[in-house]
């Protein structure tokens, strides 16, 4: 992935009458050695992370995670990242396609081109401080939905699963969305029901009232928050 940031909602609604784009990853596969670039390892300031843009050395003042399947991230709009291989990686995120790509490794088409990068929107976008809070703690327990992280456009939650679970959504407006991490899971309501498996997801509409779980796994509890 190009090192890229996305703006906030404020800038995203000025700029292109869209969304901004805050977003989580959840790891659930991970090679050895993979890794990825998330945040500054230290606050910069705005020609030093230009100067670094020039001489291709950004990652010198980044973070740099190799994670392990289970690790979960937060990344609030304006937060630097890149992504890099051998990573399987639900993301949650915004409804929004405003991507700005600050740094694309040298690399060309066929044709010998490169890609078009954003420079000056990043710097607009870009929140260059060290952001400590990227890191999500959790603790996940049997037969339990265990919170993960609410912020203000979304709230996920995480169920290990051994058996059976019974989710009741009577009082919440919102969509439910199930990522499944590992294991399979069965999803059973209104009379209807779908086996998952992992890296499936399932949409559970807002009118439904209750959902049954059913399995051995783990997977995660996606909705608006309220």
């Amino acid at each position: 992935l190009s090192i890229q940031v996305h703006p906030d909602d404020p800038m995203a609604a000025q700029r292109h009458g869209a969304y901004g784009k805050t977003e989580m990853w959840v790891v659930m596969e991970a090679e050895p050695g993979a890794y990825f670039y998330l945040g500054f390892n230290r606050e910069v300031s705005e020609q030093e992370f230009l100067t670094h843009l020039e001489n291709h050395t950004l990652p010198q003042i980044m973070n740099r995670f190799t994670p392990q399947p289970g690790d979960a991230f937060f990344i609030p709009a304006g937060t630097i990242h890149s992504i890099g291989k051998g990573l399987v990686i639900a993301e949650i995120q915004q409804t929004s396609d405003v991507t700005y790509r600050i740094y694309d490794w040298d690399r060309k088409n066929a044709g010998g081109n490169t890609r078009e990068l954003h420079t000056e929107l990043a710097m607009e976008a870009l929140d260059l401080g060290r952001n400590t809070e990227l890191v999500v703690s959790y603790q996940a327990e049997r037969n339990r939905s265990m919170p993960l992280k609410t912020c203000s456009q979304f709230t996920v939650r995480i169920i290990e699963l051994d058996g059976k679970l019974e989710r009741d959504y009577l009082n919440l407006d919102s969509f439910v969305i199930y990522m499944n991490l590992e294991g399979e899971i069965i999803v059973e309501c209104d009379g209807g029901a779908e086996s998952m498996l992992g890296t499936e997801t399932v949409l559970i509409p807002a009118q439904f009232e209750s959902v049954r779980l059913s399995g051995k796994g783990k997977l995660l509890e996606i909705y608006m928050p309220q």
